[in-house]
C-alpha cells in the first residue's frame, strides 16, 4: 500500500526480536529500509522498562540498537522510542548524545509551537483495533510547522 500511494511511514524496532518467529529477518529490514518510503527507527534492545534500569544497561539499549539498525540498512537512526512510554532523567541525559529525537506514549497530539523539546515528543499509540476514523481524527489536530 506504501508503494501504491507513495506513503512514506516509520516503523520501530525492537532489535533483538529481529530474526525471530513472526519478526522482520534482517534482510526484509534491508529491503524495506531501501524502498526509500519506510525509515527504520529504534524501539531498544529489548522492549524492557527504561526507567528501571541503571545507567549502563539504558545506554546498552540505546547505543547497542541504534548501531545494529545502522549495520543492518546502512542509515542513520535519529529517533529512539521508549517502550510502553516509559523513561526517566538518565535516559533524556543518555539519548541526547546518540539520538535528535525521543517519542513517549503517553497521547497527546504533536504541535511543534508547543512541543519544544525533542526527547519528549508526544505520540498516540495507533493499535490494531482503533478505528480508522478515529485515527484521522487524531491526524487533523495535528499541527506541524517546519
Amino acid at each position: 500500500l506504501l508503494k501504491k500511494y507513495n506513503q512514506k511511514a516509520t516503523i520501530f524496532i525492537i532489535t533483538d526480536y529481529i530474526n525471530g518467529e513472526n519478526y522482520l529477518t534482517e534482510e526484509q529490514l534491508k529491503e524495506i529500509a531501501d524502498s526509500g518510503l519506510v525509515k527504520i527507527e529504534s524501539h531498544t534492545k529489548t522492549h524492557d522498562y527504561l526507567d528501571e534500569m541503571n545507567y549502563d544497561e539504558q545506554v546498552e539499549q540505546a547505543v547497542e540498537s541504534k548501531e545494529r539498525l545502522e549495520a543492518i540498512t546502512g542509515q542513520e537512526v535519529t529517533t529512539y522510542c521508549y517502550p510502553s512510554g516509559r523513561y526517566n532523567q538518565t535516559t533524556l541525559d543518555i539519548i541526547k548524545d546518540y539520538y535528535d529525537f525521543g517519542l513517549e506514549m503517553l497521547g497527546g497530539v504533536y504541535d511543534s509551537d508547543v512541543d519544544t523539546n525533542p526527547y519528549q515528543i508526544p505520540r498516540i499509540y495507533a493499535n490494531r483495533s482503533m478505528s480508522l476514523s478515529t485515527f484521522a481524527s487524531y491526524l487533523e489536530q495535528s499541527r506541524v510547522y517546519y
